[in-house]
């Protein structure tokens, strides 16, 4: 009966107080230094879970409502560098195979985690998960082009000359 008044609350409430009293709940009984979670589907199935709570509500906005609902799940998983690492392959995975351009952005910059935060071998570890998903790397050396007749860009042939100055 308790819940069942909670969920008509729940239903009165606007979209945007909906979404926020989830957050704020979602994550109670879940301990994100327990690095067991990672070897079972528990974290996994929780955090996709969280995410199609809170961002499928409106697909319009979906990009933007996943980061916003990532932000508090790693703002969570970085208590402990193993989860967050999980979480991050975890999200760089799901959110580049349905083509979220913007989300995928969002999590290369591995979010809630400032400057000086962590060791070198965790931002080693941390480099290595996001270098596939990278489009281009930061200070790599650009093919040379010269000399060919075509080129392919993301695996798009094309006979159109391209020149770099």
């Amino acid at each position: 009966m308790r819940k069942l008044i909670h969920i008509i609350i729940l239903a009165l409430l606007s979209v945007a107080t909906a979404r926020a009293q989830v957050a704020s709940d979602y994550w109670d009984d879940v301990d994100f230094s327990d690095t067991t979670l990672i070897s079972s589907n528990v974290l996994k199935n929780k955090v996709i879970n969280y995410l199609f709570e809170t961002a499928c509500m409106d697909e319009a906005h979906f990009d933007s409502l996943s980061i916003s609902s990532l932000n508090l799940v790693f703002a969570k998983a970085k208590v402990n560098m193993r989860t967050y690492e999980y979480v991050l392959e975890l999200m760089l995975n799901g959110y580049t195979n349905m083509g979220h351009d913007a989300v995928t952005d969002f999590l290369l910059n591995y979010p809630q985690l400032a400057e000086g935060e962590i060791t070198m071998d965790d931002g080693l570890r941390l480099d290595s998960i996001t270098e596939p998903y990278q489009k281009v790397r930061v200070g790599a050396r650009a093919p040379d082009f010269s000399g060919r007749e075509s080129l392919s860009f993301f695996g798009q042939r094309t006979a159109n000359t391209v020149t770099i100055s």
